[in-house]
């Protein structure tokens, strides 16, 4: 059972990276302006931890109550994309970590009422997010 919802999460997972990466490059491909680390597929328990951590780091500040300062700084730096892009992609890069999150769950929690958390459901506003941001940010590139 374990098996099989690994590769649903790891399915989810890989769906979703593809389109978040290929989402950011389109918009914005100037590599280095913009705080977004790097959206990869982790290919075990261990790597899935160290991603959570790394992008955990990345969005927040302050026991994660706080946008992380590289996120309000980008805002004023950033000459391709105004701050409701850049505040978009934010919420973007906040769902892969909700994805993420929900992905572990999926996995090792042992619990099968799990609503609020669902894989699908998360992957379901991940995609959705990511289909208006392709809409909402052509007029708003600089």
């Amino acid at each position: 059972m374990k098996t099989k919802r690994a590769a649903e999460a790891r399915t989810a997972l890989t769906d979703a990276a593809a389109a978040l990466n290929d989402l950011i490059t389109r918009i914005h491909p100037e590599d280095g302006c913009l705080p977004v680390p790097q959206i990869t597929v982790p290919a075990d328990q261990a790597s899935l931890d160290a991603e959570r951590e790394v992008i955990a780091l990345n969005l927040f500040e302050g026991l994660g109550h706080h946008r992380a300062s590289r996120w309000i700084t980008i805002r004023a730096a950033c000459s391709h994309l105004d701050s409701d892009a850049l505040d978009g992609i934010y919420e973007l890069v906040y769902r892969w970590y909700q994805l993420l999150n929900a992905a572990y769950e999926h996995v090792e929690v042992r619990s099968p009422i799990r609503r609020l958390h669902e894989l699908a459901d998360v992957k379901a506003r991940l995609d959705a997010g990511i289909k208006a941001e392709i809409t909402d940010l052509r007029p708003k590139i600089r």
